[in-house]
């Protein structure tokens, strides 16, 4: 319990010394470079420690973008998507990994197309971890949705929401309370959404 407790505080500690740095990550930047970063090096150490909890932790990252999509037309391909690997932690729902895999297009061309897209992609890139293990996918996930929450809906605490809440709890592998989902938020524009039922013992 107490290593445990010292993991956590370890990994967001990371976080906190960069919680003002650049988080902006993406495929066609360098490797060496991404890592680098404060969630990079965040990621790095909770996938070496338990890539269950990096899984976890993408999948709360990835819900918490929703409103960035949501917001801005009635679409709820990506909130499904999220439901589905929501499912899959909890009680081994095996979800067509092709299609939560790839990110839905946005349809604007305008100013709503990053926080949009951001947010999708943030769904996709969750998938892609829990499904293939590569720490990259998770950093991208945190930077995808960071980066929506950098357009839109600006009062949203993400940041500190990440570090002094989801991921304590995705070291618990457990679902959230709608409290846990929601606070740090000064503006919701969609229904939390929350997974019911027992969690898979198997």
């Amino acid at each position: 319990m107490e290593r445990r407790k010292s993991d956590i505080s370890e990994h967001c500690r990371l976080l906190r010394e960069g919680i003002s740095d650049i988080w902006d990550a993406e495929d066609w930047m360098g490797e060496e470079y991404v890592f680098d970063l404060p969630p990079g090096k965040f990621v790095a150490a909770i996938h070496k420690t338990d890539p269950d909890v990096l899984s976890w932790l993408v999948f709360f990252v990835a819900r918490r973008a929703l409103p960035c999509w949501d917001y801005c037309f009635d679409d709820d391909r990506a909130r499904q998507r999220v439901l589905a690997l929501g499912k899959f932690l909890l009680f081994g729902e095996v979800p067509d990994w092709a299609d939560i895999e790839t990110a839905i297009k946005s349809p604007f061309l305008d100013c709503r197309q990053s926080d949009t897209q951001s947010a999708s992609n943030s769904a996709a890139e969750a998938a892609r971890y829990v499904h293939r293990q590569d720490p990259a996918q998770a950093l991208y996930c945190i930077s995808s949705a960071d980066c929506a929450y950098d357009h839109v809906l600006t009062e949203d605490c993400f940041r500190e929401w990440l570090v002094e809440v989801a991921t304590p709890i995705a070291f618990e592998k457990r679902e959230m309370t709608a409290d846990e989902m929601e606070c740090m938020r000064r503006s919701a524009f969609v229904e939390p959404l929350i997974i019911q039922g027992e969690p898979d013992k198997a």
